[in-house]
């Protein structure tokens, strides 16, 4: 009887250690920082704000900022995502990413705002490797809403576990209100 306990006590030990169903472990939490500098000198506080959404962690979650940029300063906005490791389904979607810029100039004769979206990819026991980057910039939109995006789907045609890392990078320099939505998700 009392071996019957330790194994049902170490079993039930075992089991409480695992993660919750759709869980991901291995999955970091998702990263953003949001800098605004005058004359290369950083300013303390930023006007932008951007916050992570994870619908599911390490494998779907989107990143909203957002906020007025004023004359005279630069704003950088940096992400990092991170899947959990993943086996792909042969020949679907193994990773969808979006970056999608709305914006508002207040004052003509803006400047190249741009954003640049790098995607990684690496197998157990690898390095990061890059396998797409691509970019999007808008200038002096003569004082309307406009926006602009881009998407990238990536897919193998043979079953493979990869773990994915997406980079945005985004840029802005004119007077605006400017929103930056990425989305990604691994299928």
């Amino acid at each position: 009887m009392k071996r019957l306990l330790v194994v049902a006590a170490a079993v039930s030990g075992v089991l409480s250690a695992m993660p919750e169903a759709g869980a991901a472990p291995g999955a970091p939490t998702p990263t953003v920082s949001v800098s605004t500098a005058v004359n290369g000198q950083p300013l303390p506080v930023s006007s932008m704000r951007g916050s992570w959404s994870v619908k599911q962690p390490g494998r779907r979650a989107t990143l909203q900022v957002s906020g007025p940029v004023a004359t005279g300063t630069v704003t950088t906005v940096r992400s990092t995502w991170i899947s959990s490791w993943r086996t792909n389904r042969p020949h679907g979607i193994a990773l969808d990413a979006e970056v999608e810029a709305d914006f508002q100039d207040v004052a003509n004769g803006s400047a190249n705002n741009c954003f640049v979206l790098h995607i990684d990819v690496r197998t157990h026991g690898h390095h990061w490797q890059n396998v797409g980057t691509t970019g999007g910039s808008h200038s002096d939109q003569l004082l309307f809403r406009a926006g602009q995006g881009i998407g990238v789907g990536i897919g193998f045609l043979n079953r493979v576990v990869v773990q994915w890392r997406v980079r945005v990078t985004a840029t802005f320099y004119d007077t605006s209100d400017e929103t930056l939505t990425e989305t990604v998700k691994v299928g």
